[in-house]
């Protein structure tokens, strides 16, 4: 979808928003597409976003109220700097009241950017794109920041970065009993502790260990969840090759992240303006 074909849309039950550039040409056309930001979406509670601060900073000021998911990316991290957020993340606390769960790529490596985490009184979880990721350094730095914090903070591998759901997939509230814990997802190799999700290379884990998971493609992309994946000790799990997994990462994408079916996708016929009034979900590219 284009976004120059929607202006002025109203979406009264989109809950979730995606806006993702067409290349890594540029930052992203918000600067070129007004119009989103003058859409109707009073119901909008999750939003991925590749935006320069301007006009980030404007969609916010109108839409950022009901938020409790933002994750803000740089279209071009890891290869060029993230964005300076510095003036976005001070102001959160008053664009975004209701925030539970930030995402970001900092404008810096390692995690220098936690003093800019913001006091805010709903904020529980913050997940930070990281180059060249020390698990054991970045680890006791944020253990040691927790601590100071009622917060939970992760460094998530900026190799990973191309799962835009990662954040939501391996969830912040996944129980401590539950980790840490190794997972198959799209035929990558990850594992993931309380503070950080990274990518595993050389040896990969056996499918027998005993800490082996595999991803279950049936469970929504929820922000309560408190865990998606199957227990690879289960009889019913089994392996996905890539292109199977692939295909139903795509098919989940097209579910409610409340759980329930999106039912205007069952429809064949193309969408008429009721239809599109109903959409949950919405991925601009």
């Amino acid at each position: 979808m284009t976004t120059g074909s929607q202006d002025a849309a109203s979406w009264p039950c989109l809950e979730e928003l995606d806006i993702a550039p067409p290349d890594i040409s540029s930052q992203y056309i918000m600067a070129e597409a007004n119009n989103v930001i003058s859409w109707e979406v009073p119901r909008l509670k999750r939003l991925i976003v590749s935006a320069d601060l301007q006009h980030l900073d404007k969609f916010l000021e109108r839409h950022g109220s009901n938020l409790i998911f933002l994750d803000i990316r740089n279209a071009r991290f890891p290869n060029f700097d993230g964005l300076e957020l510095t003036p976005i993340l001070s102001q959160l606390r008053r664009l975004c009241p209701d925030l539970r769960h930030l995402v970001f790529a900092p404008n810096s490596t390692g995690l220098h950017c936690l003093d800019e985490i913001p006091l805010h009184s709903s904020l529980r979880y913050v997940d930070i794109w990281v180059t060249n990721l020390d698990i054991e350094a970045c680890t006791k730095t944020l253990v040691d920041f927790m601590a100071s914090r009622a917060i939970v903070v992760r460094a998530l591998d900026s190799r990973l970065i191309h799962i835009r759901s990662l954040p939501r997939l391996l969830s912040p509230t996944t129980p401590s009993n539950e980790l840490p814990a190794t997972h198959n997802l799209l035929g990558f190799f990850i594992e993931h502790k309380k503070s950080c999700i990274w990518l595993l290379e050389g040896n990969w884990p056996d499918e027998q260990d005993s800490q082996y998971v595999e991803f279950d493609s049936d469970e929504s992309v929820g922000d309560s969840a408190s865990s998606n994946m199957s227990d690879g000790s289960s009889n019913s799990g089994f392996q996905l090759d890539r292109q199977t997994a692939l295909a139903a990462y795509r098919a989940n994408l097209e579910t409610d992240p409340d759980g329930s079916d999106d039912q205007s996708g069952s429809n064949e016929e193309s969408p008429n303006d009721d239809t599109l009034s109903m959409l949950g979900d919405l991925v601009i590219y």
